[in-house]
C-alpha cells in the first residue's frame, strides 16, 4: 500500500483496496457480483449501493423494499465506480481509475458511517485506528 502511494494516480485505487479490506475486517463484506436483493445480474449502467442491505442493488430493485428493509440510505454508483469496487475486492486487488476509485472510497465511507450510526469514519481515520491498535 505504501509503495503505491508514491505516485498520485495510484493513491485512490490503493486507498480503495485498503478500505475494502478494512471494511471486510470490520464485518462489512459487500455483495458486489449480483443484486443483494433478487440475486440477479447488475446492469452495465451502474448500481445502487444500498447501505442497509450491504451491497449493490439492480435497476429493478433499487428504490424498492426487500424483506421489509427499505432501500432508504444509499447512493447511485456509476458503472466505473462499481468496476473499481470489484477490482479492489478481487484477490489480488487490481488498480482501477483514480476518479472512479475516489468515488468508490467516498461511497464506502458513507456506508460505514451509516452502519456505525454516527459521523462517517473516514478511510484515513480508519487507517490510523487499525495501525495504532
Amino acid at each position: 500500500l505504501l509503495l503505491s502511494l508514491r505516485r498520485p494516480e495510484h493513491a485512490a485505487p490503493a486507498l480503495l483496496a485498503f478500505t475494502v479490506r478494512a471494511a471486510e475486517s470490520l464485518g462489512y463484506a459487500l455483495t458486489l457480483d449480483r443484486c443483494t436483493d433478487c440475486g440477479g445480474a447488475l446492469g452495465r449502467e451502474g448500481a445502487w449501493l444500498a447501505h442497509a442491505r450491504g451491497g449493490l442493488a439492480c435497476g429493478t430493485c433499487d428504490g424498492e423494499s426487500a424483506g421489509g428493509t427499505p432501500v432508504g440510505a444509499g447512493e447511485r454508483l456509476e458503472a466505473s465506480a462499481v468496476a473499481a469496487l470489484r477490482a479492489a475486492a478481487a484477490p489480488p486487488p487490481r488498480a482501477g481509475g483514480a476518479a472512479a476509485a475516489a468515488a468508490a472510497v467516498g461511497a464506502l465511507d458513507r456506508l460505514l458511517g451509516y452502519h456505525q450510526d454516527r459521523r462517517a469514519l473516514s478511510s484515513e481515520r480508519m487507517l490510523v485506528a487499525l495501525t495504532s491498535a
